[in-house]
C-alpha cells in the first residue's frame, strides 16, 4: 500500500511539474506575443517618420515602455568616436552631447560596439573593471547594451539600465533587446540617409542658385567685353578709342570721375590721355603730368602689374593726395598691358568710401585687356602709317642711291659679283665679265658653283665650301654663328696664262645669311713680281752662302790659333765676326727655306717616324747641348705614352720643327725656368706640345707671331738674336705635313706651342 501511494504521489508531482512548465511556457509565449506585437507597433511608429531626432526620441521612449527600465541611452558612431545623441529616463539631460572613443574597451558602450553582440551586467556595483560612463553611475544596479548595426557595420549602441533590481536582465532580455536593436538600427539608418539626402538636395539647390548667378554674371561680363571689343575695333583713332573705352567701362563701375594714364615713351613722366568728370576737356594729345612713372598709385600698379581696389584712400599708403584729388575716397584701378609691357593704368574714382566692389574690379580688369589691345592697334596703325611714309621716302632715296651705286660699281676696276642665299648670281659688273672672259648673260642668274667650276684650276674644296653655305636665311638663323663663314674666303686660280685672285665674303645681318659678295682681281703682274722677288732672294741667298762659309771658316781657324797666337782684343773681335757670320748664315738658311716654300720647290721625304725617339734625340742632342754650352739653368722634362703610334713625316723637317720650337722656348725662358715636351695621340693625329715658363706673348702679339720677320717690341724679345722667320717656317712645315699649329700663352707666365702630325695608316 505504501508503494502504491508513493507512485500516486510521484504521478501527482509529475503532473504538477508539467502544469507549471506549461504555465511558464504559456506566460513566456504570451510575453513574446505581447513583445512582438508591441515591437510591430513601435516599428510602424518609428518608420512613420524620417526625422532623425524624432526617430531617436521614439526609440528611447518605446524602449522604456517595452522593457520597463529606468533609462535608455543611444550613442551614434562618428568616425572613431561614439557621440551621445538621445536618451530617456534617468539623467538624460546630462547624457546628451558626451563623447567617448570607440577604442576605449573598458567603457561599456565601446565594448558592446567592438564585441558586436548584446551584453548585460547585473550587480553592477560589484563590477569595477567596466566604466558605463552614464550619469549617477552608483545608482545603476544592472545594465544591458545592444549594438546597433547595419549591413554588418556598427552605427551605434543602445544601453538600458535598471536602478532597483540588481539581477534585472536575463538571456531572454538579450534576445528581445537584440531584435528591437535591429529594428532601431534600420530606422536610424533610414533617417540618416534621408537627412543626408535632404542636406545634399539643399546643397545642390544652393549650388544651382550660385551657378545660375555666376552664369548671369559671366553673361553680363561677356556682353560687356563683346560690346567693348566691337565698338573699339571699329576705329583706329587713339583719342576716340580711349574716351569711348572709359564710357563703356564706366557703365559697370558708375564712377563720377575716371581717366587713362599712359607712360610717355620719350620721358619719365605720365600723360593724362583720356578722362571724364574732369571739369574741362583734355587736348587731343593729352597733357603731361608732373607724376613720374614709378610714383603714386599708378606707379605701384605698373610696377606690380596688378589691379587695385581701395575702399578708403585715407587709409592706404600707396595713395598720393594732390589738390585735384582730395575728394577721392574710393579707387578702382587696373594696369594696361600690351604684350610684355605695361603701357599705363586705367583709374576710376568715387567721393564715397567702399563705392566699388570686387565684382566690378574683375569686370574692369577683364575689359582692360580689350582696351590695351585697342590702344595697341591704334598705336600700331599710327606707326605703320608713319613707317609707310618713311619707307616711301626711303624707297625713292634708295632708287637714287641704287643708280649711284650702279655707276660706282661699273667704274670699279676689280670684278664684283653678288650672289643670293642660294648661291645664284644676281649682279656682276663689266670688270667681272672681262676678268672671267664671260658675257654677263652667262653670269647673272647662274649658280656660283657652275660658273667657277668651269675653271679646272679652281679649288674643288673651295667650291664645296661655297655649296655648303646656308641656302636660306632661316638656316643660318637656326645655326650657331660659327657655322656660317663669317670671315672672307680667299683663293687663286688661273685662266689661260692669267692669275686671278678671288675673295668671297658672306652677307650677314642679325645672325641671318643673305648671300655673298665676291671680288675678282687680275694679279698676273703681282704674281710675276713675286716670283721674281723669290728668285732674287733665292739667288742672293745662294751667293751669300759662299762668302759666309769662308768668313766663318777663316774666323774659326784664326780662333783655333792656326795663324799664330792672338791677342785678347783680336780674339774678341774675331768672336764677334764669327757670331755675326753665324747669324747671317742662319738668316740666309731661313730665307732659302722661305723661298723654297713659296716656289713649291720643297719636297718632303715622308716616312714612318717614332716621335718619342725623335723627341728624345732632339732634347738630348740639341736642347741639352745649348743648355750646357750657354750655362743656362733650365729644367727640361718629356712626357709621352710608350704606345705612341708612328707618324708620317720627313725626319729632317720634323727635326727642324722641334729645333725651332725648342730654340724659341730656350731663348725666352729665364734662368731656373722650365721647358716641357709632351706628345699624345688623338684620333688620326699625334699632338706634340712644347711648353715653357718664359716671358709669354701678349694677346695683341699672338695674332702676328707667325708673320714673317715679326718680332715684338718688348725689350726682353729684342735682346735675343733672331730673324723673325722661325715660327713662320714651323707653321709652313707643319701645314706641308697635313697638320696644324696652335698657340696658348699668357704674359709673364709662359707659352705652349702645339703641332700635329698625321698617324701612319693602320696605326689608329
Amino acid at each position: 500500500q505504501g508503494s502504491s501511494e508513493s507512485k500516486i504521489l510521484q504521478t501527482i508531482i509529475n503532473q504538477a511539474s508539467i502544469a507549471l512548465e506549461n504555465a511558464r511556457l504559456f506566460r513566456e509565449t504570451s510575453q513574446r506575443e505581447q513583445f512582438f506585437a508591441a515591437l510591430g507597433r513601435v516599428s510602424q511608429a518609428i518608420n512613420a517618420t524620417f526625422d532623425l531626432p524624432t526617430v531617436l526620441d521614439l526609440i528611447c521612449r518605446e524602449s522604456m515602455a517595452i522593457f520597463q527600465v529606468d533609462g535608455v541611452y543611444i550613442w551614434q558612431r562618428r568616425g572613431l568616436d561614439l557621440e551621445a545623441t538621445a536618451a530617456q529616463g534617468h539623467g538624460k539631460d546630462a547624457f546628451v552631447g558626451t563623447v567617448i572613443r570607440a577604442s576605449e574597451t573598458r567603457v561599456f558602450a565601446a565594448a558592446v560596439v567592438n564585441h558586436g553582440q548584446s551584453i548585460f551586467l547585473n550587480n553592477l556595483n560589484q563590477v569595477s573593471s567596466v566604466n558605463v560612463r552614464l550619469p549617477d553611475r552608483k545608482s545603476i544596479q544592472a545594465v544591458l547594451g545592444v549594438p546597433l548595426q547595419r549591413e554588418g557595420s556598427p552605427i551605434g549602441v543602445m544601453v538600458l539600465i535598471d536602478r532597483r533590481n540588481p539581477r534585472r536582465f536575463r538571456e531572454q532580455d538579450v534576445e528581445l533587446a537584440t531584435a528591437f536593436g535591429v529594428q532601431a538600427a534600420i530606422a536610424i539608418q533610414n533617417a540618416q540617409l534621408v537627412t543626408e539626402l535632404r542636406e545634399l538636395n539643399e546643397q545642390l539647390d544652393e549650388r544651382v542658385i550660385e551657378r545660375t548667378q555666376a552664369l548671369g554674371e559671366e553673361r553680363d561680363r561677356i556682353q560687356l567685353l563683346l560690346k567693348i571689343t566691337t565698338e573699339l575695333s571699329a576705329s583706329l583713332d587713339e583719342t576716340y578709342v580711349l574716351n569711348r573705352a572709359l564710357e563703356l567701362i564706366n557703365e559697370v563701375a558708375r564712377a563720377p570721375r575716371g581717366g587713362i594714364l599712359l607712360a610717355d615713351p620719350d620721358s619719365d613722366f605720365m600723360i593724362y590721355r583720356a578722362a571724364f568728370g574732369l571739369g574741362r576737356p583734355l587736348p587731343p594729345e593729352g597733357f603731361k603730368l608732373t607724376l613720374r612713372k614709378g610714383d603714386g598709385l599708378s606707379g605701384w600698379i605698373m610696377r606690380h602689374r596688378a589691379p587695385v581696389l581701395i575702399h578708403d584712400t585715407q587709409h592706404d599708403p600707396r595713395w598720393v593726395s594732390r589738390p585735384t584729388s582730395d575728394d577721392h575716397r574710393s579707387v578702382l584701378a587696373v594696369p594696361l598691358v600690351s604684350g610684355n609691357d605695361v603701357i599705363g593704368a586705367l583709374m576710376l574714382f568715387h567721393p564715397q568710401p567702399h563705392a566699388f566692389t570686387r565684382r566690378q574690379l574683375e569686370l574692369v580688369e577683364a575689359a582692360a585687356y580689350q582696351v590695351s589691345n585697342a590702344i595697341y592697334n591704334a598705336q600700331l596703325y599710327v606707326l605703320i602709317r608713319d613707317q609707310t611714309e618713311r619707307l616711301g621716302k626711303m624707297l625713292r632715296e634708295e632708287q637714287i642711291e641704287a643708280a649711284k651705286n650702279q655707276a660706282i660699281l661699273e667704274s670699279i676696276v676689280d670684278g664684283v659679283l653678288v650672289a643670293d642665299s642660294a648661291n645664284i648670281i644676281t649682279l656682276a659688273n663689266s670688270a667681272t665679265s672681262h676678268i672671267l672672259d664671260l658675257p654677263r648673260a652667262e653670269l647673272e642668274g647662274k649658280s656660283m658653283v657652275d660658273v667657277l667650276g668651269r675653271y679646272a684650276s679652281f679649288s674643288k674644296a673651295w667650291l664645296a665650301a661655297i655649296a655648303g653655305l646656308p641656302s636660306h636665311p632661316s638656316q643660318a638663323a637656326q645655326s650657331p654663328a660659327g657655322d656660317v663663314a663669317v670671315t672672307a674666303l680667299s683663293d687663286r686660280f688661273t685662266i689661260e696664262n692669267r692669275h686671278i685672285s678671288m675673295t668671297l665674303s658672306p652677307v650677314l645681318a642679325s645672325g641671318q645669311f643673305f648671300g655673298t659678295v665676291s671680288i675678282f682681281r687680275d694679279i698676273t703682274q703681282a704674281v710675276e713680281v713675286d716670283r721674281m722677288k723669290s728668285d732674287f732672294v733665292s739667288t742672293v741667298s745662294h751667293e751669300l752662302r759662299t762668302p759666309m762659309t769662308s768668313i766663318k771658316g777663316y774666323a774659326d781657324l784664326m780662333l783655333m790659333g792656326v795663324a799664330g797666337p792672338l791677342a785678347a782684343a783680336q780674339a774678341r773681335y774675331l768672336q764677334v765676326i764669327k757670331n755675326n757670320a753665324d747669324r747671317l748664315s742662319m738668316l740666309v738658311n731661313d730665307l732659302l727655306d722661305i723661298s723654297r716654300f713659296e716656289t713649291g720647290k720643297t719636297e718632303l721625304d715622308l716616312r714612318a717616324l717614332d716621335m718619342s725617339q725623335l723627341i728624345e734625340q732632339v732634347v738630348r742632342g740639341h736642347l741639352q747641348g745649348r743648355i750646357q754650352h750657354e750655362k743656362k739653368l733650365i729644367h727640361v722634362s718629356t712626357e709621352y705614352s710608350p704606345s705612341l703610334p708612328l707618324v708620317q713625316g720627313d725626319h729632317a723637317r720634323v727635326t727642324q720643327i722641334l729645333n725651332n720650337l725648342l730654340d724659341n722656348a730656350f731663348n725666352y725662358t729665364p734662368q731656373e725656368g722650365s721647358i716641357a715636351v709632351r706628345a699624345r695621340a688623338g684620333g688620326k693625329f699625334v699632338y706634340v706640345s712644347v711648353a715653357d715658363s718664359g716671358i709669354g706673348i701678349s694677346p695683341e702679339n699672338q695674332e702676328r707671331i707667325f708673320e714673317r720677320f715679326f718680332r715684338a717690341e718688348d725689350a726682353a724679345v729684342q735682346t735675343v738674336a733672331g730673324t723673325g722667320l722661325g715660327l713662320s717656317i714651323v707653321r709652313s712645315l707643319v701645314e706641308m705635313h697635313g697638320g696644324s699649329l696652335s698657340l696658348e700663352s699668357e704674359l709673364n707666365k709662359g707659352s705652349t706651342f702645339t703641332f700635329s702630325l698625321p698617324v701612319v695608316d693602320g696605326e689608329v
